[in-house]
């Protein structure tokens, strides 16, 4: 009899965190450093699904957005957008122009200088998504658009975040200035 009524509390918070995770907010690791310095391998971040109660709007120029790779291996890769549909996009020299005027990104830390990208424009339901560390980024520049199907969420906050790849005690390895740290 104990047991059962212990059991439906357990339940309903298992239903409840089942449903938050559904439609509210999502957890993803950062896999590699295509995105430092904004996320780094072993960030753990909340993510908002877009078309949700919080988060209706699509994504937008600037959101950092994780997404199912557009390959066929099934993992997840946080990407920022640059273009979205309509958006008339090239790459100069390395520079991003974007609708005919040089795109200012004060977050990219290593643009690749020669590269080349033909003028192209984002039909509907397609984004172009880029890397802020662009020499460490495979991202539109290699497979094309970004199908608005693939995206899960924007990134908003590094809620955890460990150097994995340090040796070391396990709280020297806890990056603490990273935790709690806004998305932009």
């Amino acid at each position: 009899m104990a047991a059962r009524r212990a059991a439906g509390p357990f339940f309903l918070i298992i239903l409840c965190a089942f449903l938050v995770r559904a439609t509210l907010l999502q957890a993803f690791t950062i896999p590699s450093g295509s995105m430092t310095p904004t996320l780094e391998p072993g960030d753990h971040v909340v993510v908002t699904p877009y078309g949700n109660i919080l988060h209706k709007e699509r994504p937008s120029r600037g959101d950092v957005i994780v997404f199912r790779s557009p390959g066929d291996n099934g993992v997840y890769l946080a990407k920022r957008v640059v273009a979205v549909p309509g958006d008339h996009v090239e790459i100069r020299h390395g520079e991003v122009w974007l609708n005919g005027r040089l795109l200012d990104e004060p977050y990219v830390q290593k643009p690749k200088p020669g590269e080349q990208v033909a003028p192209q424009t984002l039909p509907q339901g397609r984004y172009f998504v880029l890397g802020d560390h662009r020499v460490d980024s495979v991202d539109s520049r290699t497979w094309g658009f970004l199908d608005e199907r693939m995206i899960l969420g924007k990134a908003r906050l590094i809620f955890w975040s460990r150097d994995e790849e340090q040796g070391g005690p396990p709280i020297e390895l806890i990056r603490w200035e990273r935790i709690f740290r806004p998305v932009r």
